[in-house]
């Protein structure tokens, strides 16, 4: 089972490259499966967490800012691309919410 969450560790931070490149996010970090990063606050509402959730539940997806942090805390049972998919429909969230 480790070896599995070794893999997904890492189909995770492949996924979510595309933070390290986005002037919108900041202090990008991650420990095993868990992944999180800021929105810079001065980019968003007051109401980003509710915009992120209620635009990523139309993505498909179930994930709950906390203030300006979106974190990212996937089930050990997806497969590379579920979280390829994750990785994209959480940039186009972003982009919904935070449009650059």
């Amino acid at each position: 089972y480790l070896s599995k969450n070794q893999i997904l560790a890492s189909d995770l931070k492949d996924a979510f490259s595309w933070v390290g490149q986005d002037i919108r996010a900041v202090n990008l970090r991650q420990l095993g499966s868990i992944l999180a990063f800021d929105i810079k606050s001065e980019l968003i509402s007051s109401q980003f967490s509710k915009e992120f959730y209620a635009i990523g539940l139309e993505y498909g997806l179930l994930i709950r800012p906390i203030g300006n942090t979106v974190y990212v805390m996937p089930p050990y049972i997806l497969n590379h691309d579920q979280v390829q998919f994750l990785g994209s429909m959480v940039q186009s969230t972003l982009n919904s919410v935070c449009p650059s």
